[in-house]
């Protein structure tokens, strides 16, 4: 019998398997994608899922692979894990996603009108006496606070930096009492007469003054901050070429028919939303600083740490956002 050079043996091997090899690829190409939602309660979370849903089981159909909508109170665990592939972000959550090494900023929402930002807002009831954030500051200890949630861009990172750090308020002190919640958790509590103000978002109230009209007339705004870039929406780069293609194709095309009646009311029932438009890490640039200001300025205010404590932890800031900003300082 005769034995086949071992080149030729390897080489007719590799051919039979390649087969094999490429089935098993294409295979695990085929895994579910989990679309993320950060859950602020099971009733949002639950109510965005099936906004979304619509345009990912589209979605699904074109990539060839199953995607579904998924909420989690620890998003960033979950994409640093593999468990989340596709995100819808805050700014402040995205720039925590980028710096897990796991994702990147690929498209950003666009508003009815083709705009692309929003500010943070102080709501109060109608009736209210307080006319501005100034009248808030005159009154230390009567008034009750509605807050963001700590890992909000617009809840709790804009008005923690451009409002109170501003005026040399701590919240925490300031107030008779402080509650962290979701946008429609403190308009709602505006409304009721739970709390006395509260934090919110241009965008938000959007919806609220379409959904909850009868609440949305008994509360006014007496402080907005400056424009920041809308949400972002991120793609984990561990995905095959083939598949990020795809779903980043899909995401920027949606919406742009202006004739698909079915695109345009899912889009307006997400977030009154027009579309998506391209972007990319560099939209985080904003947020960066306003993160290293927060983080900065909590170290510094801390009468718990020692002059030494304060120096290592700074310098720990300083490094870390450092790689961050590299991740961030051009298109990725």
């Amino acid at each position: 019998m005769k034995v086949l050079p071992t080149s030729i043996s390897l080489a007719l091997t590799a051919l039979l398997l390649s087969p094999a090899i490429a089935w098993s690829q294409a295979k695990s190409a085929e895994k579910p994608i989990s679309f993320g939602i950060i859950a602020t309660s099971n009733s949002n979370s639950d109510d965005y899922k099936k906004r979304w849903q619509p345009m990912l089981d589209e979605l699904s159909a074109q990539a060839g692979v199953k995607i579904s909508a998924v909420a989690s109170a620890n998003i960033v665990d979950d994409i640093r894990d593999g468990k989340i592939q596709v995100a819808w972000l805050s700014n402040k959550l995205a720039l925590d996603a980028v710096g897990t090494g796991k994702m990147k900023v690929f498209a950003q929402m666009m508003k009815d009108d083709g705009s692309s930002g929003y500010s943070s807002v102080l709501l109060v009831r109608r009736e209210s006496p307080l006319n501005s954030a100034e009248d808030l500051f005159k009154s230390p200890g009567t008034y009750k606070l509605g807050y963001g949630d700590p890992n909000s861009t617009s809840g709790y990172l804009v008005p923690n930096i451009f409002l109170f750090k501003k005026a040399n308020i701590d919240p925490v002190k300031h107030f008779k009492s402080v509650v962290n919640q979701a946008p429609r958790a403190n308009f709602l509590a505006v409304a009721n007469k739970e709390v006395d103000v509260a934090v919110n978002n241009t965008e938000d109230l959007e919806l609220f003054k379409k959904e909850l009209p009868d609440k949305f007339k008994d509360v006014r705004v007496i402080w907005t901050s400056q424009t920041m870039p809308d949400h972002p929406i991120l793609i984990s780069r561990d995905l095959p070429e083939a598949t990020r293609t795809k779903i980043e194709q899909f995401f920027i095309a949606y919406g742009a028919d202006k004739g698909n009646k079915a695109h345009a009311t899912t889009l307006k029932n997400i977030r009154g939303l027009s579309g998506f438009r391209k972007s990319d890490n560099t939209q985080l640039k904003a947020v960066s600083i306003l993160e290293m200001h927060n983080e900065v300025g909590k170290v510094e205010s801390n009468a718990s740490l020692s002059a030494d404590e304060k120096k290592k932890r700074l310098a720990e800031i300083s490094s870390r956002m450092q790689k961050l900003n590299a991740l961030i300082a051009s298109p990725q």
